[in-house]
């Protein structure tokens, strides 16, 4: 009877650390069959959907002021001021007078937004071969189309006070 234990007792212990081991060991790949759902578009991408809420206006101005603007920030962008309105409103705002409302009519919906933050951008001046990157602190503004995203406008901007 001794002896059947310690064989009991052996097997048991074995199985106790092949069952470890087995769950200790990495899972293998799974595949699915299913067909994986297509990504949706991004919202700053000319000719995306409708730009529809506050934050998606938002985080679509920060992307344009990167990808169009230049800005390479250096600290995290935080939107100030983000406003749907006409683009005879927008205009106003930016205060370039009349404005040219051929391409964007006046009635063209649009997305106001101001972002402040410290950035990188590459001066402007045609004098120099090669332009080293300036390190600016303070706002941006960003006029774009609520419907497609498109850029209309850019800049400087004085930073609001909440």
């Amino acid at each position: 009877m001794h002896l059947t234990f310690m064989r009991f007792l052996n097997v048991f212990l074995l199985s106790s650390v092949l069952v470890l081991a087995a769950g200790c060991s990495t899972p293998e790949a799974i595949s699915y069959n299913a067909p994986m759902p297509v990504a949706t578009p991004v919202l700053y991408v000319s000719g995306a959907p409708m730009v529809d809420t506050k934050f998606a206006a938002e985080a679509a101005g920060i992307r344009i002021l990167e990808t169009t603007g230049g800005a390479n920030w250096l600290t995290v962008p935080r939107p100030l001021f983000a406003e749907e309105m006409s683009f005879e409103e927008a205009n106003q705002m930016i205060g370039l007078g009349d404005g040219d409302y051929s391409t964007w009519p006046r009635e063209t919906r649009v997305w106001f937004v101001i972002v402040n933050g410290r950035y990188q951008g590459t001066p402007l001046d045609p004098t120099q071969s090669n332009p080293q990157p300036v390190t600016y602190e303070g706002c941006l503004f960003v006029v774009f189309s609520a419907r497609s995203a498109d850029t209309i406008a850019m800049g400087d901007s004085v930073c609001p006070v909440n």
